[in-house]
């Protein structure tokens, strides 16, 4: 692969993206100073020693829309059977993941509320590798979490150095992608330097488990209709209140789905990367159900 060649098919973009370009280097600098210091603390940078963890060839991402209160207990019988990453307030659930992906707060407010929902289920996730990311610890904001880094000193702790493709990209997904694997980063069972991070978390979590080396990728809660959450409804609206949850519509829905910030939308993004990840390594990417506006064009799991 000519890496020359697809960087001059990028130029007509530049002026478009250059911001997005700005933000890209100035993440992509903050994360590597500081996961280098906060390794020198506690935990290790995420590399290959994440896949002792993988036991399954199917990986469930444990997203927070409402439909999650839609899967039936024999199909969380099956996610329990396989692998499965949780992200953001997956704590407020009552299913423990087999993996937690964690973004680290920038206010002080959501650093205490992060850390007292981990404090009330310690016990239950303190033998799961913590994944943590996010633009709270490129800037930093990891040192000034007191109460979270107590709890954290007790983890099996890693920190995941992404390659954040901003919202407002505009370059064809077609064009990003052999440009990263022309860097070395779409690795299938492999963890490379640097993750891309399609847009959301969700285009990296799926980017994650591509490089973990799953075959199925399958999509629990990734709604994207609406800014309402499972904790939203019983049984979940005692917990939503204990810990002072995000009420609907303080998300905005249009991160994922607003066309004029840019047409590469994130499920844009999930499309093309199930067709390059199918292309690739015959990777499938599903949805665990119907309520979510990637479906039909993604297809519901068999989970019988």
């Amino acid at each position: 692969m000519n890496i020359k060649k697809i960087i001059k098919s990028l130029i007509p973009h530049r002026k478009v993206d250059l911001h997005g370009f700005e933000y890209t280097v100035q993440e992509l600098v903050g994360m590597h100073e500081s996961t280098a210091e906060a390794t020198q603390w506690h935990g290790k940078k995420l590399d290959n020693d994440i896949l002792q963890y993988k036991s399954s060839d199917t990986v469930f991402i444990l997203g927070s829309g409402p439909s999650i209160n839609d899967i039936t207990k024999p199909q969380w019988n099956k996610i329990a059977e396989c692998d499965s990453i949780g992200f953001n307030y997956w704590f407020a659930h009552d299913f423990v993941p087999d993996m937690y992906m964690f973004q680290i707060p920038v206010s002080a407010s959501g650093k205490e509320k992060m850390a007292n929902i981990l404090t009330d289920n310690f016990d239950q996730y303190k033998n799961i590798p913590f994944i943590l990311r996010g633009s709270g610890l490129a800037t930093g904001h990891l040192a000034s979490a007191k109460e979270l880094k107590a709890l954290f000193q007790k983890l099996k702790l890693y920190y995941l150095n992404e390659y954040p493709i901003a919202g407002r990209c505009s370059i064809t997904p077609d064009l990003l992608y052999r440009y990263m694997e022309a860097l070395g980063f779409m690795t299938f069972g492999n963890i490379p330097e640097f993750i891309p991070k399609w847009r959301s978390t969700l285009g990296l979590l799926i980017m994650l488990a591509y490089n973990i080396g799953y075959k199925n990728i399958v999509l629990c809660g990734v709604d994207m209709d609406g800014s309402d959450h499972f904790w939203d409804y019983e049984p979940y609206i005692d917990i939503k209140n204990k810990y002072n949850l995000p009420e609907p519509g303080v998300s905005n829905i249009k991160t994922f789905t607003d066309k004029e910030m840019s047409s590469n939308t994130v499920p844009k993004y999930v499309y093309t990367l199930r067709d390059w990840m199918k292309e690739k390594n015959n990777v499938e990417i599903y949805v665990a159900n119907n309520k979510t506006i990637l479906y039909p064009e993604l297809e519901t799991f068999k989970f019988t």
